[in-house]
């Protein structure tokens, strides 16, 4: 079973207490750190002035956010306080009913799950340029792999190397995205193979163009569909390349919360 180390913070009424235990105890089966914040101080109006920017911090230093959807939380100040926070930061956010079956509610913890997972697809020579990708997605709450077998020695075994990145992508596209960062004009045998496994998977795949004057044929692959989801970073300093990719990324997964 897959296991996500990062924190979920769950956005709910204390009213609701019990069924957010239920859906508390599916995400943790499904391998999730589920978190339920209340304080009791919320209740005397006096300490709001205090409360407000502590659970603005508390929201500021959480990554994946579940709205735990019900009567009482359309109710509650506090409730439409932490999603118009939360909203405001333009955070990936998964929305569940509260009163909608065991089977609804860990179909959209898987979802949640598929939001959260990204595969890199890179040549040897970008792995510096992975390596960052990698560590400004995972400071935003995404779980990355990568074809990590670019580190291996050449004279590693061709059939195990392709055995272990089919596995990695599978494991990760089959739910998630795939980055696929086109270098130059050309493309390795590695990369091949990744692209055809991603789109026979209808993977949700991101092409970043990093160099080179033409794109490479093998955009052609599959069809054209896949491709218009793609962007464009040469010629920029590395650090802007990384923002970029990272921004892309985020709006397009922003588009899949659900209200």
């Amino acid at each position: 079973m897959p296991t996500d180390n990062t924190y979920v913070f769950l956005s709910h009424s204390h009213y609701d207490f019990d069924k957010v235990c239920r859906l508390r105890n599916l995400l943790e089966a499904e391998g999730f750190k589920p978190l339920m914040f209340f304080l009791k101080a919320f209740e005397n109006p006096k300490f709001e002035p205090m409360l407000k920017p502590i659970l603005k911090e508390e929201i500021d230093q959480r990554k994946r956010f579940i709205l735990c959807r019900s009567e009482n939380s359309r109710k509650s100040e506090w409730v439409r306080f932490e999603e118009e926070y939360i909203k405001s930061k333009r955070i990936p956010f998964e929305v569940i009913d509260l009163d909608a079956s065991d089977e609804i509610q860990l179909e959209a913890i898987k979802n949640y799950r598929r939001r959260s997972r990204v595969f890199i697809s890179s040549q040897c020579s970008d792995k510096d340029l992975v390596k960052c990708i990698k560590k400004e997605l995972n400071d935003y709450g995404f779980t990355t792999t990568w074809n990590k077998y670019i580190d291996w020695p050449r004279d590693a075994d061709v059939k195990s190397k392709n055995h272990y990145a089919l596995k990695q992508l599978i494991d990760t596209a089959e739910d998630g995205y795939v980055l696929y960062l086109l270098n130059s004009n050309s493309i390795n045998r590695h990369q091949l193979m990744e692209l055809n496994a991603a789109l026979q998977m209808s993977a949700r795949i991101i092409a970043i163009w990093i160099t080179g004057e033409a794109l490479p044929s093998i955009l052609m692959l599959g069809g054209t569909e896949w491709v218009k989801n793609k962007i464009d970073v040469r010629n920029q300093p590395k650090e802007e390349q990384v923002r970029k990719i990272v921004d892309h990324l985020i709006n397009y997964d922003l588009q899949f919360n659900e209200e």
